[in-house]
């Protein structure tokens, strides 16, 4: 290697005094690509058409026209480059914690448990990447369903509420193991997310939770402190 680099170093200086020496004697001024250009077609031993390829390649990128389309194509990357960074955290960020949720952002995921008839584990998977690892359970936000309140389940020594039972089971039999969106609206104060959560029926339809339990009706319109209701509006429901 120090071979090489002294070869380089004595031949790119005696190119340059030779350069220097017939741009004074013509009365034209080299510049510092014009050495590395002696180097490369020199130095490397190209062939002539390689050498008058590597001149008009030289030439053209020199051109006006040339180097503005340059800059354009420059800008433009990095303006895009500045909008994909901005969009990282509603696009590509996973939360795993409901606190950090932002309001009014849809997630998209999988329910991986319904605790009751209106609160699931929903694990935010934001694009078809992040479905194809595996993520703990644990790291699933606590959510709670808008719109509705469904009968309690036995839990914490408590017994549970009639039909508590077969709304969670309900509950459970549409959502749980399917990829889900969820519309953040609040935060409670037991660090939950409560969102407005749906499915997808065929391509394009949305089954709504809400809607869902209320119309077989295993839940009622909730009308307690802090409530919060999906796209009809509570008087609609």
């Amino acid at each position: 290697m120090a071979g090489w680099a002294e070869r380089f170093v004595t031949y790119f200086r005696d190119e340059k005094t030779k350069t220097d020496r017939e741009g004074r004697n013509n009365g034209t001024e080299e510049t510092l690509h014009s050495y590395l250009s002696l180097y490369i077609l020199k130095y490397l031993n190209f062939t002539p058409k390689s050498h008058q390829l590597l001149r008009d390649l030289q030439n053209s990128f020199s051109s006006p026209p040339t180097v503005a389309v340059l800059a354009t194509v420059g800008a433009f990357s990095f303006l895009l480059g500045f909008r994909l960074g901005s969009v990282r955290h509603t696009v590509w960020r996973r939360y795993t914690s409901a606190t950090d949720l932002p309001l009014s952002v849809v997630l998209r995921g999988r329910i991986m448990s319904a605790a009751d008839g209106d609160t699931v584990r929903f694990l935010h998977e934001p694009t078809l990447i992040h479905s194809l690892f595996k993520y703990p359970k644990k790291s699933a936000l606590p959510i709670r369903i808008c719109t509705i309140d469904a009968p309690e389940v036995a839990k914490f020594g408590k017994p549970g509420q009639p039909h508590g039972e077969e709304a969670a089971e309900y509950l459970r039999s549409f959502t749980v193991g399917r990829t889900a969106w969820a519309r953040i609206l609040r935060k409670d104060q037991y660090g939950r997310a409560v969102a407005e959560v749906w499915t997808r029926r065929f391509l394009f339809f949305r089954k709504y939770i809400d809607e869902e339990m209320l119309l077989k009706g295993y839940a009622e319109v909730y009308v307690g402190g802090g409530a919060v209701y999906g796209r009809l509006g509570r008087d609609s429901y």
